[in-house]
């Protein structure tokens, strides 16, 4: 265990060193942020609430719907992209070979080198949040039970979002190229887990495939939680699940990727 948090560390102060040699970033990243808080608080006017009325997702209006929905996407989006991104980083500045042939186990190495920036994800929707509630008005209703829930969703959701991007950063190994498959996931995802609409609004088969999928339990139960609706257990358990499942399995499809490469000896290519 200790080894596992000194290996982390260690990814973590490395990540840092190279943030802090770009401190505009943070300064872009808090703009972008607050334009994208008025764009859509604005839109939000432009919505017809009356047509909205029979649906309990948007029973505090749309502007409260797609905030959570942005905050979701600052996690899910980094958490698709971060690993393929590294790994790629990694690819073209001749590291990764030498970081996979460490004695450290390999699960540590993929997830650490992403670890930074989910944690930098999760700061950053929370700062969302708080910009929203305090500048635009938005009212969050937290309480013990839902603290509770998202104590368990919260994980559950990096866990999910994780695994997937593990995977991408397989087809990374493989494939070296794959930012058009990237970023063609993170846009379908942000589709079927209901980010800027609700799901209702899909075709019925296309709906049924969403709420078939883990992202829109995730995103669910994080909107009931923080608006005061009322979070599907049966959703949070899938969800918990999903994500006990994914992140191992996701793990196994990196290592295959990982041996294919050295035994066709293409693992430092790129």
């Amino acid at each position: 265990m200790a080894g596992a948090s000194s290996l982390l560390g260690v990814f973590l102060r490395r990540d840092w060193a190279i943030a802090r040699s770009y401190r505009v970033n943070f300064g872009f990243e808090l703009f972008h942020t607050v334009v994208s808080l008025v764009l859509f608080f604005y839109l939000a006017r432009l919505v017809d609430e009356s047509t909205f009325t029979s649906s309990d997702e948007l029973d505090q209006g749309y502007f409260a719907f797609v905030v959570v929905g942005l905050a979701f996407m600052k996690f899910m989006e980094t958490g698709l992209t971060a690993f393929a991104l590294q790994l790629r980083t990694d690819q073209t500045t001749g590291t990764l070979e030498a970081l996979l042939v460490t004695p450290a186990p390999q699960p540590l190495v993929v997830l650490g080198s992403a670890t930074y920036d989910l944690l930098l994800a999760a700061v950053s929707a929370v700062v969302m949040l708080l910009i929203a509630v305090l500048g635009f008005g938005l009212d969050l209703s937290v309480d013990v039970s839902s603290i509770l829930v998202l104590l368990a969703a919260i994980p559950a959701s990096f866990g999910l979002f994780a695994a997937v991007g593990v995977v991408m950063a397989a087809i990374t190994i493989i494939f070296k190229q794959v930012a058009t498959l990237v970023s063609f996931a993170t846009a379908g995802v942000a589709v079927l887990a209901g980010v800027y609409f609700p799901l209702s609004l899909l075709p019925g088969w296309l709906e049924t495939l969403a709420k078939a999928l883990p992202f829109s339990w995730a995103l669910d139960v994080l909107r009931a939680a923080l608006l005061g609706g009322d979070p599907s257990i049966l959703k949070l358990t899938l969800l918990i699940a999903a994500g006990a499942i994914a992140v191992p399995a996701s793990l196994a499809l990196f290592a295959a990727a990982v041996n294919h490469a050295k035994r066709t000896g293409t693992l430092a290519q790129y």
